[in-house]
Parts: structure tokens; sequence; C-alpha cells
């Protein structure tokens, strides 16, 4: 569904950010993860997006990068458009039935 791919670039997004300012201070993802009590492979899906950073995992990451939680977040909307004006604006999921009331709904979601 549109809204969950976006909602899956945005914390692609931020999980880039993630990688860019651990490479930056120099630590390895298994040093990150054990500052901060979870697995390298928790981490690795972070940074990849594959997982969803939750605002206390975002705080808790931010106090061990030494880096305001913004900084994380920064630019997100500008780079989330970039994403967008990339996608078609309504594609239709294939070989599904829609009412007349969805079909609205998913043209006025679409048409923003």
């Amino acid at each position: 569904m549109y809204i969950q791919n976006n909602s899956e670039k945005m914390h692609y997004l931020i999980g880039q950010r993630i990688l860019r300012k651990r490479k930056e201070l120099g630590y390895t993802g298994s040093q990150l993860a054990t500052i901060l009590g979870v697995s390298q492979q928790q981490i690795s899906r972070y940074e990849r997006g594959k997982n969803k950073v939750d605002l206390l995992h975002l705080f808790r990451i931010s106090i061990a990068l030494k880096t305001p939680m913004h900084w994380f977040l920064e630019d997100i909307t500008e780079q989330l458009a970039q994403f967008l004006d990339d996608e078609p604006k309504y594609q239709p999921i294939a070989n599904k039935k829609y009412n007349k009331m969805q079909l609205q709904a998913e043209a006025t979601l679409y048409s923003k």
C-alpha cells in the first residue's frame, strides 16, 4: 500500500543516517550494538530500514552516537519527497475488486 511504502522509505532514510553517523564516529555495528544492549543484527536491520526504530531506541542511539536526536530526522521530508516524485501516483492492486467508495478514497490519497 502507498502509505506503508512511504513508511518503509522513511525508516530506511533514518537508518541510513544512523549508519552514516556510526561510520563517521568510527564505530562498528557490533560496538554500537554492545553499547545499546541489542544484537548486531538489530543494528543492521535498523540501518537497512528493515526494522522500524522506535523513539526510545532512536533516543538511545542519539546518546550513544553523541548526536542530537533531531539530526536523524533532518531532511527526511525532502528526501521522502524525492522518493515520492519517482513513484507513479496511482497504481491499483491487480486482481483486487474495489467498491466505489474504496476507489474514491484511493484516488483522493493519490491525488495529493
